[in-house]
């Protein structure tokens, strides 16, 4: 059986867990030595704005006080990495990160408003063919 090579990751989701989820995924097939792209559009996006972005600050508001804080503390106990430290992996390893162009504009965000770990900007067509070559599909 040959060996998957390369991996594309459509990061669409708000939802913390699962954007933690994808990092974890693309550090783990980065750190085999094969080669990852992410795309984020749509609410994926609010993770890489220079402000506000990351894990626990979403749309300019903190998670209540319960259940996240709860884990957020259990996760620092047993040293998980946090949204920093995944993404500075993810493109250490060689990770690609592209942000979806159309999306952006749609939302209002631009370019100067996302952080510069962002290998480049494209359409979801220009980002289809690169996912056709691609030997695996996620969606998160």
């Amino acid at each position: 059986m040959p060996r998957n090579e390369t991996v594309t990751v459509v990061v669409h989701s708000g939802d913390a867990e699962r954007v933690r989820s994808a990092f974890m995924l693309g550090n783990g097939y980065l750190s085999l030595g094969m080669s990852v792209t992410f795309f984020f559009t749509f609410e994926g996006l609010l993770f890489l704005r220079k402000k506000g972005g990351g894990f626990f600050r979403f749309h300019g508001r903190f998670p209540p006080a319960g259940g996240e804080a709860r884990k957020e503390k259990t996760m620092r106990k047993h040293r998980f990495a946090g949204f920093e430290e995944l993404l500075s992996s993810f493109v250490q390893l060689g990770g690609h990160i592209v942000a979806d162009s159309m999306a952006m504009e749609l939302m209002g965000i631009g370019e100067r408003d996302l952080r510069d770990e962002i290998g480049s900007f494209s359409t979801t067509g220009e980002f289809c063919r690169v996912s056709a070559e691609s030997d695996m599909h996620y969606f998160v």
